[in-house]
């Protein structure tokens, strides 16, 4: 048997004269994944939530001609399947099923082999008192067909569903026989079936909250003839299959779980009441199961996710109050509400601002004037509240909620989160003070430390998969009730890796870093307390900021590229200090340098412009001091241009002269400072020549192929193949990044320094062919290729290992593409690209929108899929916290695409475009030019790069917009006739003015050869013209035939290409013609019908 193709197949098995079917069923999972199910025609399952023994009976004639009666006996789990029975609908009777444990059976239920859906009531006979009654679904998979299935289900009467955070006392009345019973029903969206029903009997329901409250005065009558009124008025659809997925472990989407609190899934629900406390909704449980489902639901669900313990007021009324990660139900709010925290400093409960739920049927579209004392919260977003707490300044604290709601399920889901979440993705416990004061930007020396401030902690996301909130900001004392409404505040965090207050320990916190949406990235230098073995007193930590839904994500990571590393070989402590010319966002401190000592460092203007993609970012210069003390106030430095490599000698008064050495190491920038007269290391000056590496490589032709195996399993279809030929791949240490080192920075840096090479592509031609064209309707053979070959030029094979610098320069002369990279070699042979420069000559570009479909959707089904994917413990453990958009956008920022320089140099593109899934449409030869591409230096993220790119190609698309439209052929390509008939104007007149230079006989043939480019160039211009506009008539007059047998035969016919002027004009003509007379008998036949 093929399994190649999916579908459900039978296949038979002859045993001691009876025919036993089995049923092959074969989906399709992903590309390269197949789920086969082979079973029998009876298919048994229960939604029972305990265990039943079933008896089957099977009748069937034996081998001697007699009728043979067999019993089957099995147990049937709770919300489980039995393995099907190889059985015939004649052979399978009866069943009958009992309790698990009873004796007793149930009374037989006779399966009719010939009706395809019926049911019944079966009552269960049960050892204890409670009368147990089932349904009996008999259902039928693909009826009337080889491959029919019965599927036996059994199912509760009734399903209660609450979505109450606490479980629920329910009344059972059954008023025709005067009886009455309790029972208790969970709560947070579990599911219970109800006991002691019986069929055709009414029952009433009614509700009660906990024992010492009284039962609910309205009654909700329920009743097995109730699901058959459900089923036709809600007209729920859904087949038996879908039971089956249910079973076999392939249902569709998982379903959101109690209490459905997720914000990132879409919703398109309504908010079904607000003005009442609780609704009762009656529904199908599951399509084809006359299970009626009874649902409980609130009108609303409050959950509290803060750290904190809080009041709800509505006025000057406490209506509730809500712990610390409980879930309550809130009463109807007929006003606006607030939260409150009670503090116990000022035995006082804080407020926050009013906040009034709208709801879109009955708030108006446009919303009233502002009004700052209350907040509106529409069903489907977030607000954000604050709660001052204490009195005195320099003692209170600022809490940050946000109050967000969605529907879900037709309850309104409203939730009170800590407007900011600290996540630590670093192996180290982290210490964090976070603070607020007065926005005051200017430079300061010295950050004064806080004694009072308050220090929390956050684990490793290893060791703690819970989030870490922030639970309050602290008020500097420069904060004071008078000004606190009317001035910016700013909002920053200290890091430490060991607590400390004061004194000595202040040393061991990290300088502010500033918490604003427009800083995503910061490079923290947090104090180590210690050096370690690479003598590094700090280490750097990448703090990343995000806003999604309302919350702050602030995610700390080991930075894998610390943007400026100082190594201070000078016996004394220094400052630090950024050079900015324009007034800064926020408060700048300049950086302490200890002595002996290495450290990380950010400046200002590498905060405040990531990740901008400059054309040019040039950084400011920086400037030194020695560490003033109370008896002398040293001076700072001249200025320190960091922008360029070199060494650069500054006085720093109370020291000396210093030596500076800058260095740029892979978005790096790396300053030594060392003092004057440091005696050096002598070291080989061959160690570089020794480990450098030269690789060279020339391959004729390399050729790449994409194949289909999955549409036809049989054959490989050849999708699209890139030729590449002469490939010359040159890789040589390169000299200008060894620059010598000063006397200085010997044995202090050369035993780091990096090695650099440079790595150039260059490649003669290259071809992306659409190997789909002989087998399907495609207009293009060739996807991109070289606009105009050399093919005079001749490339020489590489011989020796080092290339002559003549042969690279004729390489790069003939070359259609030329790359060339500048790597800078780190550990483990691992290459670091620093550098990339990128040229091609004319190309012509082919693009036809009905191909780039097909690929597109072909190429979807390669991917593997997403569910089988394992990840690491720690990676698990960051997606419970983070959300995914959330977690990606973290990951880009702390990993950026860093480049000292990056060109593209200017492209120059034939482009035809071919639209036709709706109407044909076609631009052909279109020229577009794109100017130099250069950015430099670069440490941005990918996705800034890439729209930074599109950007500038798209803005050079638009300014060539006009010969876009004039190379339209329905227009019939006037640019193209235009810039025929230019150039072979150009050709009379240049050709015998090249020839008047040269002598007379030139000059006669200079005429006659630019008379003849002048008439050939008007010519093909017409005709081309002619023939581009007579095409896409016909083209078009063929889709309007409505006819897809005459489409594809115009199309093959279109693809034979005429061998001489004559024959073209000839099919062209005749195509018009036959497009046009089969555009008028489609017409004269809808006039007839």
């Amino acid at each position: 048997m093929c399994i190649d193709n999916g579908g459900t197949f039978i296949r038979t098995i002859q045993y001691k004269g009876r025919t036993a079917s089995l049923i092959i069923k074969v989906q399709q999972l992903n590309g390269v994944q197949k789920q086969i199910i082979i079973c029998g025609r009876q298919i048994v399952c229960s939604y029972l939530s305990e265990s039943i023994e079933l008896k089957v009976i099977q009748h069937y004639i034996g081998q001697d001609g007699q009728a043979v009666v067999k019993e089957h006996f099995d147990c049937l789990a709770p919300k489980q399947k039995l393995p099907s029975y190889v059985l015939e609908n004649s052979e399978l009777t009866e069943l009958s099923v009992k309790a698990k444990g009873d004796e007793d059976w149930s009374r037989d239920v006779t399966l009719e082999p010939k009706h395809t859906e019926y049911s019944t009531v079966i009552q269960v006979p049960s050892s204890n008192s409670s009368i147990i009654y089932v349904w009996c679904m008999v259902l039928t998979l693909e009826p009337n067909s080889q491959v029919q299935q019965r599927i036996i289900v059994f199912s509760p009467l009734f399903i209660m569903r609450s979505h109450l955070p606490d479980p629920i006392i329910i009344h059972l009345e059954k008023r025709s026989l005067g009886l009455n019973e309790t029972q208790l029903i969970p709560g947070r969206g579990q599911e219970k079936s109800l006991q002691n029903i019986e069929p055709d009997l009414t029952h009433h329901l009614t509700f009660q909250a906990r024992e010492e409250d009284d039962p609910s005065e309205c009654a909700v009558p329920i009743s097995t003839a109730l699901i058959k009124q459900i089923t036709t008025k809600s007209n729920t659809g859904g087949t038996a299959s879908e039971i089956l997925s249910d079973f076999y472990g392939c249902s569709s989407s998982p379903q959101s779980v109690w209490p459905y609190s997720k914000k990132d899934c879409v919703s398109s629900e309504q908010l079904t009441q607000w003005d009442s406390p609780m609704r009762v909704k009656l529904s199908v449980w599951k399509p084809c199961v006359k299970t009626l489902l009874i649902e409980l639901l609130p009108w609303a669900l409050l959950i509290n996710h803060s750290k904190w313990d809080l009041w709800l007021f509505e006025g000057e009324k406490i209506i509730l109050q809500i712990p610390a990660g409980k879930t309550m139900i809130p009463p109807n709010f007929q006003e606006a509400f607030q939260i409150g925290i009670y503090w116990p400093n000022t035995n006082t409960v804080h407020k926050s601002v009013a906040i009034k739920l709208v709801h879109n049927m009955t708030s108006p579209k446009w919303k009233d004037g502002d009004n700052e004392e209350v907040v509106t919260l529409d069903e489907e977003g977030f607000v954000e509240a604050e709660i001052r707490l204490g009195a005195f300044p320099g003692h209170q604290k600022l809490c940050q909620f946000c109050i967000s709601s969605i529907v879900q399920r037709g309850i309104q889901i409203l939730q009170i989160e800590d407007k900011s979440i600290i996540v630590n993705n670093t192996p180290y416990q982290i210490y964090y003070k976070p603070q607020l004061s007065v926005m005051k930007p200017q430079l300061k020396e010295e950050y004064l430390h806080s004694p009072d401030s308050s220090t929390f902690s956050v684990c490793p996301v290893t060791d703690s998969a819970k989030t870490s909130s922030i639970v309050f900001w602290d008020l500097m004392s420069d904060i004071s009730p008078s000004n606190s409404e009317v001035v910016s505040l700013k909002k920053f965090m200290l890091l430490s890796f060991k607590p400390g207050l004061s004194g000595p320990n202040a040393l061991l916190w990290s300088l502010p870093a500033i918490i604003r949406q427009d800083c995503p990235r910061q490079s923290v230098a947090i104090p180590n307390g210690e050096e370690n073995e690479n003598d590094f007193c700090t280490r750097a930590i990448a703090l990343t900021y995000q806003e999604h839904l309302g919350v702050t994500y602030l995610t700390l990571s080991e930075d894998p590229s610390p943007r400026i590393i100082i190594h201070n070989r000078c016996p004394v402590s220094l400052l630090l200090k950024e050079n900015i010319k324009d007034t800064p966002r926020f408060d700048i401190y300049c950086k302490r340098v200890p002595a002996d000592s290495s450290v990380h460092h950010e400046l200002y203007h590498q905060v405040s412009s990531y990740p901008d993609c400059k054309t040019k970012d040039l950084l400011p210069s920086i400037l030194l001091k020695v560490i003033s003390t109370e008896e002398l106030t040293n001076e700072w430095s001249d200025f320190v241009d960091i922008n360029n490599q070199g060494t650069q000698i500054i006085f720093l008064t109370g020291f000396g002269y210093v030596y500076v050495d800058i260095a740029h190491q892979c978005g790096t920038i790396v300053i030594t400072l060392a003092p004057e007269g440091r005696p050096g290391h002598q070291i080989n000056p061959n160690r570089a020549q020794e480990q450098s590496l030269v690789f060279q490589m020339f391959v004729s032709q390399l050729s790449l192929a994409v194949y289909d195996d999955i549409t036809n399993p049989r054959t490989s279809s050849e999708l699209v193949q890139l030729t590449l030929d002469n490939i010359y791949l040159h890789m040589v240490p390169v000299a200008s990044y060894l620059r010598p080192l000063s006397h200085e920075f010997h044995g202090e840096t050369t035993s780091n320094l990096q090695q650099f090479y440079t790595l150039q592509i260059f490649c003669r031609d290259l071809q992306l062919d659409n190997q789909l064209y002989n087998k399907s309707n495609f207009h293009f053979p060739v996807l991109l290729c070289q606009g105009e070959k050399n093919e005079s030029a001749q490339w020489t094979k590489v011989h020796n290992l080092v290339a002559s610098s003549k042969d690279l320069e004729e390489y790069s002369k003939n070359a259609f593409l030329k790359l060339c990279l500048t790597l800078s070699e780190e550990q483990n042979l691992l290459f670091h690209v620093n550098d990339l420069s990128f040229e091609m000559k004319p190309a012509r570009l082919y693009v036809e929108d009905t191909f780039v479909y097909y690929i597109k959707t072909l190429f979807e089904t390669y991917l593997p899929d997403s569910r089988g994917v394992c990840h690491s413990a720690k990676a698990n453990a960051v997606n419970q916290i983070l959300p995914e958009r959330v977690r990606q956008h973290a990951n880009a920022l702390l990993n950026p695409v860093k480049l000292r320089k990056l060109a593209i140099q200017p492209v120059s593109l034939l482009v035809s475009i071919h639209a036709s899934l709706k109407l044909y449409i076609a631009s052909d030869h279109t020229p577009l030019s794109f100017s130099v591409f250069e950015r430099g230096p670069v440490f941005t993220t990918a996705r800034q790069l890439i729209h930074a790119l599109a950007m500038h190609y798209a803005a050079g698309a638009l300014f060539r917009a006009g010969w876009v439209v004039g190379s339209l052929e329905i227009l019939g390509s006037p640019a193209s006739l235009v810039r025929s008939i230019g150039n072979g104007i150009a050709d009379f007149f240049r050709l015998p003015y090249e020839g008047l230079t040269r002598g007379p006989g030139a000059f006669v043939s200079g005429v006659s050869r630019g008379t003849t480019s002048f008439v050939k160039h008007i010519s093909k211009g017409t005709l081309t013209s002619i023939t581009n506009l007579a095409t896409s008539l016909a083209r078009n007059m063929d889709r309007l035939s409505l006819d897809e047998e005459h489409y594809n035969r115009q199309e093959e016919w279109r693809r034979q290409l005429p061998e001489n002027l004559g024959e073209g004009l000839r099919q062209g003509l005749s195509r018009l013609g036959i497009s046009l007379l089969a555009r008028d008998m489609e017409q004269n036949w809808r006039k007839d019908t």
